[in-house]
């Protein structure tokens, strides 16, 4: 069941003067509270917030199921991102999985009924196309977390600073910086995919769910962001995440995916046109290693299956790839 989480108040005041305006934020579920004013923001007690909300100094503004965190446009110019609109996916454990439809961005500096800057409107359409998820719970168990795999739960080696499928990790930081755990205010949100089915077995049912993560490292749209980049990250890196459930018992198996890891490109315009340009093998020989010591840290063995074909540029690909993996 999707519950609206948070609350957005705004000082009644109907001065336009950023200095005097302020935002009270509201997490229902733990009832936390926030005062934003001067680009500032506190947490403060759940007495003094419905005090200051009994008293009429604030007016409730907007409501969403979750926030997606703090996004800064520049020096105390601040937004809330807070999800307004979700498609219910199902249910894994005591978690609810939702995918979002609709976000809104709330200023937290001056009152105004829809943002007109053009960043955010372009922002608003990427973040409510459908292709990203969140996880919430309203029970006491910790919520399923949908950018961490099964598998790397499990183990003793979790890797608190593997971010890569935790999309929305940048719009914590305003939240740390006042020494807010960005945990009690937002969800966790990957892009990609996420469907799950119940299997009925008699009276016992099982799960199965298949999560597709993107990894946010090296993104980027067809043609204009292939290979590698000098960190070691492939474009379009994509995690997908087969889980079977039964009883108490769970089983998960791990695909990965990603551009061919050399330095290359396709330039150009026109369908058909898009010629493979590589960069001098040797230049590519350092970021290759680093991305494969990234792999077998973070998933062990590995089988790597190439998926070229055999035409022109595919071809060239391939066998540069296969002379470099063998060096």
């Amino acid at each position: 069941m999707a519950l609206r989480g948070i609350r957005v108040y705004g000082s009644s005041s109907s001065t336009q003067n950023s200095s005097e305006y302020s935002v009270l934020l509201e997490a229902t579920l733990n009832e936390k509270y926030i005062l934003c004013q001067s680009g500032g923001m506190v947490e403060i007690s759940k007495e003094l917030a419905n005090l200051l909300k009994s008293g009429g100094s604030y007016q409730m503004i907007l409501d969403g199921f979750a926030s997606l965190g703090i996004l800064q446009l520049g020096a105390g110019d601040d937004y809330l991102v807070l999800i307004t609109g979700v498609l219910s996916v199902g249910q894994i454990y005591t978690s609810d999985i939702f995918k979002i439809s609709n976000v809104k961005f709330v200023s937290l500096i001056r009152r105004e009924n829809e943002p007109s800057d053009q960043r955010i409107v372009e922002l608003q359409r990427f973040l409510s196309s459908g292709n990203f998820y969140f996880s919430n719970s309203t029970a006491r168990e910790k919520t399923f977390d949908l950018t961490v795999s099964s598998q790397r739960k499990q183990t003793s080696e979790q890797m608190e600073d593997d971010f890569r499928f935790f999309w929305n990790r940048n719009l914590s930081f305003p939240l740390e910086r006042f020494g807010i755990d960005p945990n009690d205010w937002i969800v966790r949100c990957l892009c990609g995919s996420v469907l799950i089915r119940t299997i009925y077995l008699g009276h016992r049912t099982a799960k199965i769910v298949l999560i597709s993560r993107l990894s946010f490292e090296h993104v980027g749209t067809r043609f204009n962001v292939r290979g590698i980049n000098d960190d070691g990250n492939v474009a379009n890196f994509v995690e997908t995440e087969q889980i079977v459930t039964f009883d108490k018992q769970e089983c998960s198996f791990l695909q990965i995916r990603g551009s061919i890891p050399l330095f290359w490109e396709q330039p150009g315009i026109n369908v058909g046109a898009h010629t493979v340009k590589m960069k001098p093998l040797e230049l590519s020989l350092v970021a290759l290693e680093k991305h494969f010591i990234q792999l077998k840290r973070v998933y062990g063995k590995i089988l790597v299956v190439n998926l070229l074909g055999s035409k022109k540029g595919e071809f060239a690909l391939s066998t540069a790839f296969q002379v470099l993996f063998s060096i």
